[in-house]
């Protein structure tokens, strides 16, 4: 399937992220190093995560690695949401592991990676400057500079979803440096019950 890599325009190569400079450039030729996406083999472990926990007791494996083993898989239990953008013909799927709290929740968040954002902010008064920070948060992703737990960077797309879960609140959608394209659909309604999305709300 297609994902995303850094990509080096003068090599015509993909490039590991160690070898993107602090400054998003490749360390070999220098040149600014692009976000492409290209297709790629995948191995799909994910087929057999199920498998693997339900078995895992049967293994004479030391503790230490099921634990390790579990905490990878990673199984999580939840709902996803659907949501709408207001004024767009756009909806997208949300996941969350404690349902019950949407109550809480006052705003959205989009990882800056996100595939959906050019489309979002397009023809926006503010469209550069989330295109902008957007490029900035994966720059320093790719060059192993991101701190998730305390980089805390958001920019507001100037789009909302509609209604949410027919509370009769528009959501606020941001681009949150912290939120990760790669986890659930890397879009995550926020509630005040979390730290950082608490610290943001009051700041916001």
């Amino acid at each position: 399937k297609e994902a995303e890599v850094n990509w080096d325009p003068v090599d015509q190569t993909v490039l590991a992220n160690e070898q993107v400079l602090p400054d998003g450039t490749a360390e070999r030729s220098g040149a600014v190093v692009e976000k492409r996406k290209m297709p790629q083999w995948f191995a799909r472990v994910t087929k057999y995560a199920d498998e693997l926990l339900e078995e895992e007791d049967k293994l004479d494996w030391p503790n230490k690695t099921k634990v390790m083993q579990r905490n990878w898989i990673g199984r999580s239990y939840g709902v996803n949401f659907k949501n709408k953008v207001k004024d767009m013909d756009i909806e997208f799927e949300n996941f969350n592991s404690v349902p019950q709290s949407y109550h809480a929740e006052t705003f959205t968040g989009i990882a800056a990676d996100h595939e959906l954002v050019p489309t979002l902010v397009k023809w926006l008064p503010n469209e550069k400057e989330v295109l902008d920070f957007c490029e900035k948060i994966k720059k320093k992703k790719a060059a192993g500079r991101f701190d998730v737990e305390n980089d805390m960077e958001w920019v507001f797309t100037g789009r909302y979803v509609e209604n949410f879960a027919g509370t009769g609140r528009d959501l606020p959608i941001w681009v949150a440096s912290y939120i990760l394209s790669d986890y659930g659909t890397g879009i995550v309604n926020c509630s005040v019950h979390d730290e950082r999305d608490f610290a943001f709300a009051k700041k916001y």
